[in-house]
């Protein structure tokens, strides 16, 4: 084999190694979830700030794939009642796989939305969508819509079931609309921070 062929080898064996250790990472998330093990520490946080910063380790991926950011994120501050370390992996998950399979459309929006009690977060894509039959299934464990969603591509297929468990034990709920090539919407919704005031 030619030095060119080796190292297309080993790019492969590394992006299989990679991917099976992302697999067997949410399968123990998943377990933990499952059992009730993660502690979550609710505390009072910014979600504006917090968004922005998730995205700043992304913004090479956007880069290099000639993906565009849209943001429409309020420049208050937006608090809410949440565990830090959930709402990290939630917006990575959401981010991750609109990247992974909206990257086509070249666009990642993410909007943040004040509801009366609740902020709701918005990531969306112009990719391929998922088709209506799907949208039901896509928060299931393992779940890969069509072949173009497959593990060498794709994640493990439960990163949108951690997202889906860790939203819910932090109060909220997530959903998806999507219309194929237009917009794919992840959605979910956050508590807001009640002060002790009133306000």
């Amino acid at each position: 084999a030619s030095e060119d062929e080796k190292r297309e080898y080993l790019e492969i064996l590394s992006k299989k190694s990679n991917n099976l250790k992302q697999l067997i990472d949410e399968i123990f998330v998943m377990a933990k979830l499952d059992a009730d093990e993660i502690p979550l520490k609710v505390e009072s946080l910014d979600l504006s700030e917090f968004v922005r910063e998730t995205l700043i380790e992304f913004l090479p991926k956007l880069k290099n794939d000639h993906v565009q950011l849209h943001l429409n994120i309020p420049e208050k501050k937006c608090f809410v009642m949440a565990d830090r370390l959930s709402l990290i992996r939630i917006i990575r998950n959401l981010i991750k796989n609109a990247l992974e399979y909206g990257r086509d459309g070249n666009i990642l929006g993410v909007e943040l939305i004040e509801k009366t009690d609740e902020y709701h977060l918005l990531i969306w894509d112009q990719g391929p969508g998922i088709p209506k039959k799907d949208l039901e299934f896509v928060f299931e464990r393992m779940y890969r819509g069509d072949q173009a969603r497959s593990s060498f591509h794709g994640g493990s297929g439960l990163g949108l079931s951690i997202a889906k468990a860790l939203v819910e034990k932090n109060g909220g709920t997530i959903w998806v609309e999507s219309s194929p090539w237009e917009k794919t919407t992840f959605g979910f919704s956050v508590p807001k921070h009640k002060h002790s005031n009133g306000f």
